[in-house]
């Protein structure tokens, strides 16, 4: 019956068995009208004289030629995924070992792949499903009966659910009938194996994708880079099941003469070089983009001879020992930093916590007028674009028994929450202002913790000298 409960209503026993009780020249079946008839017994549809043989040769070649471009391209995918994979990890130990550009130009280079991949699937998948539809009807052309109609070896793969299972029981049958040995249909549950593995592994990476957490971006593209190996494999093996499938149909169609073109058939060795041939190329092809597409660390990450103390252009202050540290300019270019202007940045943990320390001189107007407006603008800056209303703002607090040398005037201080989805952060940042140099100090923390975040800052004005 075919796949969806569609059937032909048609049955020539039937009609011949009543043309009997009427008389032979009462009911006539013109044998050329004949189609694609359900044998109830068989449940499948029988052949057609009508359905003309159709050589899948050409089709064939093409879809060599593409699965040998999508086993090129699949390794370099895994190239550009590996070297993403090595840069988050190397960044998730050393936070600043990467610059903004070289992450944007790997960015680029990934998404410039990633079009060609989607482009190349999805010339391959047309061609492949017209390459099925032509050899599922050849099924026909061979007098050999299907379960399905023909134009299912296309349906199939459209319809969710349904693309987990009829297309392999397509191709099953398209080898089964055609006289493929049925010693090699593993090949076949292997190819099948590797296509859904690859699809359910990727849609499960998307549907749980955190972008902003650098530990699970490092796991996914560790699992991208495996799939696209997993993906040279598969056009292996379709490689391999689109010239059996066709050669093996050629010689019915000679057998039965439908074709008048005589079928040549490679030996037995050329047959399976594509099988070494084609990992071969992914392999040499993700050798050769991932040494170019790896970009290199850029900056030592730690800059401080002693880490846990920060010392240098007049600011002395401790930090925690674990985090690493390097200067900033205060427009947060790496190295523009000076005395009357610059920063320290550290993360923690993934970027769970941000520490963030700058100096600038202080301008004209009232040391007190200016911390205000310094800690009034923090949370918008940190969390521009969130939206108004997610920023809660606490009381400013003096921290005048935190300072532990006169040079320096007291710290303003201030919490503020940002309420994001489910989760929250709090930024808990202070200003004060250095009597000897005339500069004014900025330190903030971003933590998840309300009291680690003021701790945090704390801990920093409490040792800080300038």
């Amino acid at each position: 019956m075919y796949g969806v409960g569609e059937g032909l209503t048609r049955c020539p026993a039937c009609l011949a068995d009543l043309g009997s009780g009427i008389g032979s020249d009462d009911v006539q079946i013109p044998e050329q009208d004949a189609e694609p008839l359900v044998d109830l017994e068989s449940d499948s549809i029988s052949a057609s004289p009508t359905v003309p043989y159709a050589s899948t040769r050409s089709h064939a070649a093409t879809l060599r030629l593409m699965f040998t471009v999508w086993a090129a391209l699949a390794g370099a995918s895994a190239a550009v995924s590996f070297a993403g994979f090595l840069m988050t990890r190397r960044a998730l130990s050393e936070p600043f070992a990467y610059d903004q550009d070289q992450l944007r130009v790997w960015d680029v280079r990934s998404l410039r792949l990633g079009v060609v991949l989607i482009a190349a699937s999805l010339i391959t998948g047309i061609l492949f499903a017209s390459w099925l539809l032509r050899s599922y009807r050849n099924v026909l052309a061979l007098g050999r009966p299907t379960s399905y109609q023909p134009r299912w070896a296309v349906l199939g793969w459209l319809i969710p659910i349904v693309s987990l299972v009829v297309p392999k029981q397509v191709v099953d049958e398209t080898w089964e009938q055609s006289n493929g040995p049925l010693s090699a249909r593993w090949w076949i549950h292997t190819w099948w194996g590797l296509f859904l593995l690859t699809q359910v592994v990727s849609s499960l990476l998307l549907l749980f994708r955190d972008p902003n957490s650098l530990q699970q971006l490092s796991t996914d593209l560790l699992f991208d880079g495996v799939l696209s190996v997993t993906d040279i494999a598969g056009a292996t093996l379709a490689f391999w099941l689109v010239t059996r499938l066709t050669e093996i149909q050629e010689q019915e169609a000679g057998i039965q003469r439908l074709t008048e073109t005589a079928v040549v058939f490679r030996p037995r060795r050329w047959r399976l070089a594509p099988l070494v041939a084609l990992p071969l190329l992914g392999v040499i092809t993700l050798a050769i983009v991932l040494p170019i597409i790896h970009e290199a660390p850029s900056r030592p990450s730690a800059v401080p001879e002693h880490p846990g103390i920060y010392q240098g252009h007049g600011i002395e202050f401790d930090y925690p020992a674990d985090m690493p540290a390097v200067e900033i300019g205060i427009d947060g270019r790496p190295g523009e930093i000076r005395f009357d202007e610059g920063s320290v940045l550290l993360v923690q943990d993934a970027g769970d916590e941000i520490l963030i320390i700058s100096w600038f001189h202080a301008a004209e107007a009232p040391a007190e007028e200016q911390l205000s407006t310094i800690l009034a603008n923090v949370a918008d800056s940190i969390f521009e674009g969130y939206g108004p209303g997610r920023i809660t703002r606490g009381p400013d607090v003096w921290l005048d028994d935190l300072m532990s040398t006169e040079d320096v005037g007291p710290f303003l201080m201030n919490v503020s929450g940002i309420g994001y989805q489910v989760d929250r952060l709090w930024v808990a940042g202070a200003a004060g202002h250095c009597n000897a140099t005339d500069r004014l100090v900025m330190v903030v923390d971003v933590h998840p913790g309300v009291s680690t975040a003021r701790s945090r800052v704390e801990q920093v004005v409490a040792s800080l000298t300038c």
